[in-house]
């Protein structure tokens, strides 16, 4: 089974050395470069890319057949979450969820992604060979079908409230058969939602496709491909939920003569979850929500009791004492000294311990913020010795990173075990 990233241009070198993924199994490359090409044309993009240095030998055809292929879209700026845009959101450090057996204390969220995808394409068909996904979500599926429908475009979703779907695309079934499509709206409003609810049921967009060779063959074509190559030379631009997915299902709301023949069915992840990734909040209040998936104290492995649920620290060196008044903070491969002051709604990475005072509030440093709740005016950001602090542009949240080159941090881990190191030699 064969994993195709798009990923952040600069990871991209890198990737498999820093991950340690093997190449014969892991192919990464980016969107080409000043180009907009959307997820459907992205898609496009790392098959033809994959094929030709690859499989060339092959027709695009039969390697689309060989094997079955996951495609993760994880190669966007992550401007909302400026804390991971260099390596992207897929190797975002995810803690530890306090109720489960099995997990890495290094994990990030393309660890946990991928077993569900595996798991999905040994349960269909022969021609269902490419599942594509979202690099800035988490979806957790208990009760995965065992056997799933066999046809050209198979899409999973989930049931939510009103407000949640009104934020991303919406599929919509008969109320006799939740797996038929009729047709798939992008936000629709709440009063659309209202209206259309008395005669149909519907499921939120998670994002996780599957296609058949047949239909990935014309997502190549609406994307500019003519069997060997793009005209042009790259992808058109084509996205795959706004364009793509309208002309799906018996009564679609865009009218495409290729793609109005497409088989398709939908799947209700029953007692699934789906956790998005997307800004600095998100980070925080996704994360909470999966820790409180298990409240039943028999099966929650972590005994420690935080101060507040919404307050998550790894691999990092803290001489702090939280209190109830640390919420909304996140602090990831750093150290915090005793001398800092924190307060709320902070996401730390890569912090040295380099400063002598330091007093981190929301209000003062949160960088370029009009809203009402946290009234302040841009500011250019504040050096405290060598850490000089780099604020959000997300209104009422403050990200902070330091600008020191990643060779001139120290190793958390290493200050830890030395630290402990000397208290066991005192002790002796």
């Amino acid at each position: 089974m064969r994993k195709l990233l798009s990923l952040p241009e600069g990871l991209v070198p890198v990737f498999h050395e820093i991950e340690k993924a093997d190449p014969a199994e892991w192919f990464v490359d980016s969107d080409p470069s000043g180009l907009k090409v959307g997820s459907g044309g992205g898609t496009a993009h790392l098959l033809a890319q994959d094929w030709r240095r690859n499989a060339a030998s092959l027709k695009f055809t039969d390697y689309l057949a060989r094997t079955k292929k996951i495609i993760i879209h994880a190669g966007g700026q992550s401007r909302r979450l400026p804390a991971y845009a260099p390596v992207g959101k897929v190797l975002t450090p995810i803690p530890v969820f306090r109720w489960s057996r099995g997990q890495k204390i290094d994990q990030t969220l393309i660890d946990l992604q991928i077993p569900l995808y595996q798991k999905v394409l040994e349960r269909v068909g022969g021609s269902q060979n490419t599942l594509i996904a979202s690099g800035d979500v988490l979806i957790l599926a208990p009760q995965l079908p065992s056997v799933l429908p066999d046809v050209d475009v198979l899409c999973f979703g989930v049931w939510v409230e009103p407000k949640l779907a009104s934020r991303h695309g919406v599929f919509f079934t008969p109320r006799e058969s939740q797996t038929t499509l009729e047709f798939m709206l992008q936000k629709p409003s709440h009063e659309t939602l209202e209206t259309l609810a008395t005669k149909y049921l519907y499921q939120m967009d998670i994002g996780l496709w599957i296609l058949s060779d047949r239909a990935v063959a014309l997502l190549m074509q609406k994307s500019g491909w003519s069997g060997e190559s793009f005209s042009g030379g790259n992808p058109s631009f084509y996205d795959l939920y706004s364009a793509f997915g309208p002309a799906l299902g018996s009564k679609p709301t865009v009218a495409d003569k290729d793609l109005n023949g497409l088989s398709v069915a939908i799947v209700p992840l029953e007692g699934g979850g789906f956790y998005h990734f997307g800004p600095s909040r998100e980070l925080i209040s996704s994360m909470c929500k999966v820790q409180d998936l298990v409240q039943d104290q028999r099966f929650v492995w972590h005994h420690r009791i935080k101060p507040t649920p919404s307050l998550f620290v790894q691999n990092s060196l803290i001489c702090q004492t939280w209190t109830t008044e640390h919420h909304n903070i996140w602090v990831e491969n750093s150290q915090v000294p005793a001398t800092w002051t924190l307060s709320h709604d902070h996401v730390l990475t890569g912090m040295v311990d380099r400063s002598t005072e330091l007093r981190l509030q929301t209000p003062d440093y949160t960088f370029g913020c009009t809203g009402k709740r946290f009234p302040c005016r841009p500011r250019a950001p504040r050096s405290h010795g060598r850490n000089r602090l780099k604020p959000t542009l997300r209104p009422s949240f403050g990200h902070y990173q330091s600008s020191l080159r990643a060779d001139q941090r120290p190793n958390v881990f290493e200050a830890v075990a030395r630290r402990e190191h000397r208290s066991t030699s005192r002790r002796a």
